[in-house]
């Protein structure tokens, strides 16, 4: 192949085409490398469009250190890159060694055997075709010389060095450029990551603070339950063994023309019944004594309070019966049959309960690792989030929930999720838990919006463009870092969406914006 600046076809006796050489053809070649934004792209591109101004058997590229060492990133040959015979390359004393140090460009003849013997690795490479000629090319950006390109080369015309000399210094100029360019576009890539791993690092911390303040209520609703099934199992046992000795004895003596309205009476018993006041309790005994007294039963009263523990409070008429036979093991069976069934739902319930409030607890605290939006349920989330309050919302705080039917949406809801909690932790906050909290979730368009509403005595007007400034807060020291609505906002804009906010004393909202088909990071 011909080359673009000299006439002839190999770097070996060439004589420089005056005539040929264009400023096109060196803007060419450095407009190939300028292009770049990484430095593994970036030096093969420089080395292989070197090619189109300087011809050269091999070349090395060495970057300057602040203790006079060079570290070697590139060796060239035959149009492609060789691997690194060493790491770093020390310039000596000798005439090589100061041009490289002191960065000046020196052409040298016949430096195999100029610098005979060589003993280093990175300079027995460069030399290994016994090239006629070195040129040495510094990288300078303004005054400083930060780098060294070194061409081996084959012979070139004395007057036509100054030529080459004159391109080089051109070529080297916008490398050295490009080079600066590139390590600060680097340099500003790993602050970013630096960055972002931060706010990642405080998005969690403030996921665990918040859970941290969670702990001691999550604990209760997961104690409270447990409670209801150890005393569960204790009343099962009971009444269990109880039932075992007793039944037998009932079908004994139990009238065969009875038995039918037994088992209708156990069937009846064990039923679930809907929970009822103490008062009403009271009117419900009332009422069955008085009816059982009308019927010359005795020990209404007992059988009154007995019934009503077992939940049957009215429709005893086909009953009677049983009650005139003067069985007391009859009812207490029945009793104890009833409790056994009341126990095993009470069990199941508490089971929901705790698997709920431990699920909740899972997800929250669930790390995404992949870094990657996924589809994801936005009202699932919120709810989470309460479940896991629920211990301090039903000590005096209302929760109105008004959700549309919404498809997932592509976010980090690890994230979503806490700035649900920060939202909701402040709003009860404000409110001293105790009032309401209105969580809406409906379709604007092409976006979803979640409002949070509470009837606390609001935002202070006087602080109100302050509050989402890091480390702002009104709370007292050691109670909040002051970085939550920092936060909420930076995952928000993380997510293309917005976060507002207005209020007036007896009415906060937040205002949540988030669009349905975000963009995916690697598109933006």
């Amino acid at each position: 192949m011909k080359d673009a600046v000299f006439g002839s076809k190999n770097a070996d006796g060439f004589e420089v085409s005056v005539s040929s050489l264009t400023l096109g053809t060196l803007y060419e070649a450095i407009l190939a490398f300028s292009g770049q934004d990484r430095l593994e792209k970036f030096w093969p591109t420089v080395c292989r469009n070197a090619r189109w101004i300087m011809p050269f058997r091999r070349m090395g590229i060495l970057m300057h250190t602040k203790d006079d060492a060079c570290d070697i990133v590139i060796q060239f040959a035959q149009g492609k890159m060789v691997p690194l015979s060493q790491s770093q390359y020390v310039p000596c004393s000798d005439k090589l060694g100061q041009a490289i140090l002191k960065g000046n460009s020196q052409w040298f003849h016949q430096p195999h055997t100029t610098f005979s013997p060589v003993t280093d690795d990175f300079l027995q490479w460069l030399f290994a075709d016994q090239p006629e000629q070195l040129f040495v090319l510094p990288i300078r950006v303004k005054t400083q010389n930060i780098g060294t390109i070194l061409l081996a080369m084959g012979t070139i015309a004395q007057k036509d060095q100054t030529m080459v000399t004159s391109l080089g210094t051109v070529y080297a100029l916008h490398v050295g450029m490009t080079y600066t360019l590139i390590c600060t576009m680097e340099e500003r890539r790993k602050q970013d990551e630096q960055l972002k791993e931060t706010q990642q690092q405080l998005i969690e911390s403030e996921k665990m603070a918040a859970l941290g303040q969670l702990i001691a209520g999550i604990a209760h609703e997961i104690n409270t339950p447990l409670g209801v099934i150890r005393a569960s199992i204790g009343n099962i046992a009971d009444s269990l063994q109880e039932t075992l000795t007793q039944l037998p004895e009932v079908f004994q003596t139990l009238p065969q023309e009875n038995l039918q309205t037994f088992l209708q009476f156990l069937e009846q018993s064990c039923e679930s019944h809907p929970e009822i006041t103490a008062k009403e309790e009271r009117k419900y005994r009332r009422r069955l004594r008085a009816q059982l007294e009308e019927e010359n039963i005795e020990e209404a009263d007992s059988i009154a309070d007995t019934l009503v523990d077992m939940g049957i409070n009215e429709k005893i008429e086909p009953f009677l019966s049983l009650f005139k036979l003067r069985l007391p093991m009859l009812l207490q069976s029945a009793y104890n049959l009833a409790s056994l069934q009341s126990n095993s739902r009470r069990i199941s319930t508490a089971v929901e309960r705790s698997s709920k409030v431990v699920f909740a607890l899972k997800k929250f605290a669930h790390q995404d690792h992949t870094g990657e939006m996924t589809p994801a349920d936005v009202c699932d989330g919120i709810d989470t989030v309460l479940t896991l309050y629920q211990n301090q919302l039903k000590q005096g705080v209302e929760v109105k929930k008004h959700y549309a039917q919404l498809p997932p949406i592509l976010c980090y809801p690890d994230e979503l999720n806490q700035v649900w909690t920060n939202l909701i932790h402040n709003a009860l906050q404000a409110m001293e838990f105790a009032g309401t909290l209105t969580v809406s979730v409906e379709q604007q368009a092409d976006s979803i919006q979640v409002c949070f509403t509470d009837d606390g005595p609001g935002i202070p007007e006087a602080i109100q463009d302050k509050i989402f400034n890091p480390f702002f807060t009104t709370k007292p020291a050691g109670e909040g870092s002051g970085l939550g609505l920092d936060i909420c906002q930076k995952i928000i804009e993380k997510h293309q969406g917005s976060i507002t906010f207005q209020s007036q004393p007896g009415r906060t909202q937040f205002q949540i914006q988030l669009p349905l088909n975000p963009t995916p990071p690697q598109q933006l």
